[in-house]
């Protein structure tokens, strides 16, 4: 009996471990590879202001449209979107 229950705990032990280990979430880029990206992602909306260097950025965590992805140069220029202050 006694070992059955060890049994159990353990099995239970590790599969909340594995679980817990398991991100499905995209990794972000760091800092200094997002000031040589060559594309950024913004939020496809005439309220939005800036840009950011991961899709996952906390500030595109609000856009309720379309998340695109463009050239450094077009977010800039033709979007006029700033950096993203969370994520420079």
């Amino acid at each position: 009996m006694l070992m059955k229950r060890l049994l159990v705990l353990g099995f239970a032990t590790l599969l909340l471990l594995g679980i817990h280990s398991f991100n499905t979430a995209a990794p972000r880029i760091p800092y200094a590879a997002a000031k040589t990206a060559d594309s950024v992602y913004i939020c496809y909306s005439n309220t939005s202001y800036a840009y950011h260097s991961s899709p996952n950025c906390r500030g595109l965590n609000r856009c309720t449209h379309k998340i695109i992805k463009v050239s450094l140069k077009d977010a800039t220029d033709k979007y006029r979107k700033r950096a993203c202050k969370l994520c420079e």
